[in-house]
C-alpha cells in the first residue's frame, strides 16, 4: 500500500490508476483502496487528493466492467 500512496503524490494520473487496477487484481479489497484514498486525500489535502478519488473511481468502475465482460471460466467447462 505504501507505493500506492507514493504514486498519487510522484506519479502521474495514469501511474495512478494502473496502481489502483494492480491493487485490485493483487487481492486489495475494495474497501482497503478506498481507506487508502481517503488517507491520500488527508496527506495531499483536498486540492490534491480530489483527483485521486476521481481516478480511482475511474479505475474501479473499468475494472467492473472488465470482470463484468469477462467472467471467469468455471472449471466445468474446461472438460
Amino acid at each position: 500500500m505504501a507505493e500506492f500512496r507514493m504514486t498519487a503524490v510522484a506519479g502521474s494520473r495514469n501511474h495512478f490508476a494502473n496502481a489502483v487496477r494492480i491493487a485490485l487484481n493483487s487481492d486489495i479489497t475494495e474497501a482497503e483502496i478506498h481507506m487508502t484514498v481517503r488517507q491520500i486525500v488527508v496527506w495531499r489535502r483536498v486540492s490534491d487528493g480530489s483527483e485521486c478519488v476521481k481516478i480511482a473511481r475511474e479505475a474501479l468502475a473499468c475494472t467492473k466492467r472488465s470482470a463484468a465482460a469477462h467472467p471467469p471460466a468455471s472449471a466445468s467447462e474446461g472438460l
